[in-house]
């Protein structure tokens, strides 16, 4: 019979090498049930690997809700990056502060969990920057959230992370769309530390031909 902490360990290392074992992983920390697999899944999870290795730095991914993009993307891509670099700086945005503070919240449970903290001990959360828009590390890295509208003055990014950045209600709006798309213009260039290295991942459903993915 196979050694079960054995078994664990390797899956551990798996875990902290591949972000799609870590999402599958991470998944019944947040949920309680196991993740059912599918093709979509693997592609987001193949694109979210590459976007960590700098072999793509602007990724766009639209697909209806309900399909776990914001799981993978927002909250558990978030953790695993801090998991393997606690200095990185992360800024997550979406289209309201409850809905981007909700994601933070998610996030925070996971990485508080005995699963994240046995995965990445090096990753060490900084008992003073544990808020509703914030989750720093001793190293000094960060997950800001924030929405549009909302200010980041200040505050250096690695990866951008725009999420659902347009209220479905609030498509055939001219003036809304036209906003999302002068403030993501306006606010991401400007964040990045290190501009010609800097990542943006853009997440939603498709609204209306004129959004910001139709923009992008």
């Amino acid at each position: 019979m196979a050694d079960p902490f054995e078994l664990r360990r390797i899956v551990d290392d798996m875990c902290r090498r591949e972000f799609r074992s870590f999402a599958i992983r991470a998944f019944p920390v947040l949920e309680g049930g196991m993740l059912e697999l599918s093709h979509h899944i693997n592609i987001i999870c193949r694109m979210l690997e590459k976007v960590y290795d700098s072999e793509v730095r602007r990724a766009l991914v639209c697909i209806p809700p309900r399909y776990l993009k914001t799981y993978l993307i927002s909250i558990a891509y978030t953790a695993w990056l801090l998991g393997k670099n606690p200095k990185t700086r992360i800024v997550c945005a979406s289209y309201a502060a409850s809905l981007a503070e909700k994601f933070s919240a998610d996030t925070l449970r996971l990485m508080r969990s005995p699963f994240y903290r046995r995965l990445f001990p090096r990753t060490i959360l900084d008992p003073n920057l544990q808020n509703r828009t914030e989750i720093g590390t001793t190293a000094g890295g960060y997950r800001l959230a924030t929405s549009v509208g909302g200010t980041v003055t200040g505050r250096g990014a690695h990866v951008f992370i725009a999420d659902d950045l347009l209220k479905a209600g609030d498509a055939h709006s001219p003036t809304t769309r036209e906003s999302c798309i002068n403030w993501f213009n306006s606010t991401i260039h400007s964040r990045f530390d290190r501009p010609k290295k800097g990542k943006v991942i853009v997440v939603g459903q498709r609204l209306h031909a004129e959004d910001l993915p139709g923009h992008l």
